[in-house]
């Protein structure tokens, strides 16, 4: 049976109001938190939680798939911001823009409660668990040993300065997660098989799009564009303004 079922709102913010049709839903945005709750709790490693979330997604129909789908579009389009991308750069020490995709991804990954926190305040980021532990490793890499020696007359000191060597971190620790976000659409294929439409298709039904990928090309079918004011990254007094509690963090941790 065909029922109406509200989603939050614009398909690029997730702003109240918007309402879409379907087939006996039964993935409302409950049970997506549930199944990205879940695949962390039963999982301990990212590729083994990508694929124990496409399994259980591949055994749902078409139309619960994209159900999910939806949540997590919704979800990634409120991250999409102008702000969240610059916390995302200064964090990573790099601004890509698939980069900035897989750190969403992330966020989406660590849980409603997680991402419920920052996904609005893109300076609270810098305030989760799992980042801080992530600083914390990044430090120790590109901290600086000094060793220091006065000359025999007592005028001046030699000092000698090493780099630690290697990683401190590990692909588990890094925040990006680009397989998960691929689980739902490899599922639908599963269900679907190879010649059929593909999720974005039922996705577009919907009218359900994506801010990512934030790549201006011909060939992208929607080409995205995050929310709020762009601004230059590189402007340190900017940057303190909008983020004060990141800058902070980042100037007296280094």
């Amino acid at each position: 049976m065909s029922r109406e079922t509200s989603l939050p709102g614009d398909p690029l913010l997730g702003t109240p109001g918007r309402l879409f049709h379907c087939q006996d839903q039964v993935v409302d945005v409950d049970a997506f938190w549930t199944l990205i709750e879940t695949s962390a709790r039963e999982t301990t490693a990212k590729e083994e939680r990508a694929t124990w979330l496409e399994d259980r997604l591949a055994a749902l129909t078409p139309e619960e798939i994209a159900d999910f789908a939806s949540w997590w579009t919704l979800a990634a389009n409120r991250a999409c911001s102008w702000d969240m991308w610059a916390t995302a750069r200064k964090i990573m020490h790099t601004g890509s823009p698939d980069g900035f995709e897989y750190f969403v991804s992330w966020l989406i990954g660590l849980g409603r409660d997680a991402f419920e926190s920052v996904a609005d305040h893109p300076d609270a980021v810098v305030d989760l668990p799992e980042v801080r532990r992530l600083l914390t490793l990044t430090r120790s890499f590109f901290r600086i040993r000094r060793r220091t020696s006065r000359s025999g007359d007592g005028r001046f000191r030699l000092t000698s300065v090493t780099k630690t060597d290697g990683f401190p971190w590990t692909d588990e620790d890094w925040p990006v997660f680009e397989a998960l976000q691929y689980a739902p659409h490899a599922a639908y294929q599963r269900v679907t098989g190879p010649d059929a439409d593909d999720l974005f298709d039922a996705l577009d039904h919907r009218g359900v799009r994506s801010r990512f990928p934030l790549m201006w090309t011909t060939e992208t079918r929607h080409p995205g564009q995050p929310h709020g004011d762009d601004w230059d990254f590189d402007d340190e007094a900017e940057f303190a303004r909008r983020l004060p509690r990141t800058a902070h963090y980042y100037a007296t941790s280094y």
